[in-house]
């Protein structure tokens, strides 16, 4: 498995990346040279690709455009129509901040206010999101908070100096990506049929990228080669950190299992 983070973003990070650079059509031309690398590299037909959050929508515009190069698609945390994902995701949070009477939060949404948001505004969203999600996921399954930091200074494949580049320039993607443009992206425009299986694994409380805009997608998406919908009942934004058993166990028996019987079967 080789987890990509995309350019201007953790160990792809760097001072030296042209700000022009930084659009959706570089991403996924990234992204389509580092599959023909890894096909290479490993001597295999073929290769999974599997997108989450942001990562989503640049991956699943790549396997439209390249189905070829891959075996199947899987998403999590799936983004698909930008303004409409911000706009569901404001409204939930504000009706959040009303029902725990949360003035301050309540000041500070509304001085945003609907989306299109600038990466700042964008982050002041998220930031409440996230205090109320812990608090309610806390008190329906007795979770503990997620320690992203500590999760990040664990592994082992970052160094020191790594961390200290990405600290330098947290928000450098989002400051860059953030845009018009990328508010204009539509998969249920852009990507309406897909040529290879496709996986869609959703939190039941993910509100950063919800999922009732997910599962709509998933219900119109045309999938030649077949198209599942997972729910994950007890995650938001994270089943791979809220439910990795559960995460294991669909992607070896559900996922790999299933798609390479598949194609024994049609070879």
């Amino acid at each position: 498995m080789v987890y990509w983070e995309q350019r201007g973003t953790g160990k792809s990070f760097s001072h030296s990346i042209p700000l022009e650079s930084m659009t959706i059509e570089q991403l996924i031309s990234d992204t389509f040279e580092l599959s023909k690398i890894l096909i290479n590299r490993f001597k295999v037909p073929r290769t999974y690709i599997f997108g989450r959050s942001r990562g989503s929508l640049i991956g699943l515009l790549t396997a439209k455009r390249h189905p070829e190069l891959f075996y199947a698609y899987v998403g999590i945390g799936q983004m698909v129509y930008l303004l409409e994902n911000d706009s569901v995701s404001y409204q939930y949070t504000l009706k959040i901040a009303e029902k725990f009477g949360n003035e301050e939060a309540l000041k500070s949404l509304k001085k945003i206010g609907n989306p299109p948001y600038n990466y700042e505004e964008q982050i002041i969203q998220r930031k409440w999101l996230t205090g109320f999600y812990e608090v309610i996921t806390a008190e329906k399954f007795n979770k503990k908070r997620i320690n992203y930091r500590k999760i990040l200074l664990s592994t082992p494949e970052y160094s020191l100096i790594d961390i200290f580049k990405m600290g330098m320039d947290p928000f450098f993607s989002i400051k860059c990506l953030w845009n018009d443009e990328f508010y204009q992206v539509n998969l249920f425009n852009e990507v309406s049929q897909i040529g290879i299986p496709v996986f869609f694994l959703a939190g039941r409380y993910d509100y950063f990228t919800p999922s009732e805009i997910v599962e709509n997608y998933y219900q119109k998406l045309q999938a030649s080669k077949g198209k599942d919908f997972i729910w994950f009942e007890r995650s938001g934004h994270y089943p791979e950190l809220e439910e990795p058993e559960k995460i294991h166990d669909v992607m070896v028996n559900k996922i790999l299992g299933k798609v390479h019987i598949n194609e024994k079967i049609t070879h």
